[in-house]
């Protein structure tokens, strides 16, 4: 627990004024959550390799979550 605290600590900010929330999870709910930030990450690595590769077309509304940000 002292090492996810430290590591908190060190975590880039903006002059060091955003608050922290530290959330520790286990389980069921951490593998919940580990399968859902794997899935997001792959997804927009493939909408990356997409857009780079591939003609300038819109994506589908809620298929490339990054297409929004990226314009």
């Amino acid at each position: 627990m002292r090492g996810v605290l430290e590591d908190a600590q060190t975590a880039p900010s903006n002059c060091n004024t955003q608050p922290w929330t530290v959330h520790v999870v286990s389980g069921a709910a951490r593998e919940t959550l580990s399968k859902g930030l794997l899935q997001t990450d792959e997804t927009r690595r493939a909408c990356r390799a997409a857009s780079a590769a591939g003609p300038r077309l819109p994506p589908l509304p809620g298929s490339c979550p990054t297409a929004a940000a990226s314009g």
